[in-house]
């Protein structure tokens, strides 16, 4: 008998996972206008995912890593969307916005924040359990909304699908997953810029069997939060800045003087 090698298992594992990943690369955010990713964004790693700040503690969002004015405070259990992150003067940095206030964008330390469980987690971890899509959806017709979950259970949902006038004679579903109490629930891969779980049992119910669960911790920082300190280039940029305008100021008020 053959045996398998362990490369072509997690080989295997990978390739799973990754049909189940929704498609998000060509709508992914990113900040505009921020002079600091400008800069650096060759060097930042994507993570795509939300986070929240854990209990008794806060984060707060700055302009960048060089700049100490706080943009806006988070307490605790707020969600933050994280859009990537970069190693930054010996910390972890990221850029994102509060989930629901995509205009407030900032960086913020990473290492401050808990993962919130997700698609992601949930595929890495029962991915092996999902069987095939056979039509459950077929003939269903709408007669509110029908719901998307981030996971089976979650009881998270972002999005409806109607928000899309989706024609629901052709929503498929990629894979599906049962859960404890039998229940069934269809990923939708993508459609127009959309995906999530869809509860088969009951679509349309805003409050479906709930089985929340915890990701693996990814808080390394805690106490009170430092400001960063502030570039010497950044600094020098600040200064040059002052002495022009000073040096503006005393010229206007010489030629003034002078016209007297």
């Amino acid at each position: 008998m053959k045996k398998t090698r362990p490369l072509s298992l997690l080989l295997l594992l990978f390739l799973t996972c990754a049909l189940f990943l929704p498609a998000r690369a060509d709508i992914l955010w990113e900040p505009i206008g921020n002079r600091f990713y400008e800069a650096h964004y060759e060097e930042c790693q994507v993570i795509d995912r939300t986070y929240y700040v854990p209990e008794g503690s806060s984060l707060n969002l700055y302009q960048s890593p060089e700049d100490g004015a706080v943009l806006k405070e988070l307490n605790a259990l707020d969600r933050i969307y994280v859009n990537q992150s970069l190693e930054w003067d010996g910390e972890l940095w990221a850029v994102g916005y509060p989930v629901g206030d995509y205009e407030t964008e900032g960086w913020f330390r990473l290492g401050r924040l808990q993962l919130e469980y997700d698609h992601q987690s949930f595929c890495e971890d029962y991915s092996d359990t999902f069987t095939d899509y056979e039509g459950q959806l077929e003939g269903y017709r709408i007669q509110d909304q029908i719901y998307s979950w981030t996971y089976p259970g979650s009881g998270i949902s972002d999005r409806s699908l109607e928000e899309i006038n989706l024609d629901y004679s052709e929503l498929t579903c990629q894979s599906v997953y049962t859960d404890p109490e039998g229940g069934q629930w269809g990923y939708v891969g993508y459609y127009m810029g959309r995906f999530g779980w869809v509860y088969l049992d009951d679509p349309e119910n805003p409050e479906p069997p709930a089985f929340p669960q915890q990701a693996e911790a990814t808080v390394t920082e805690t106490g009170p939060e430092e400001a960063p300190s502030v570039s010497p280039l950044a600094l020098v940029f600040v200064l040059v800045v002052l002495v022009a305008a000073v040096t503006a100021v005393l010229l206007w008020r010489m030629k003034k003087t002078q016209k007297k």
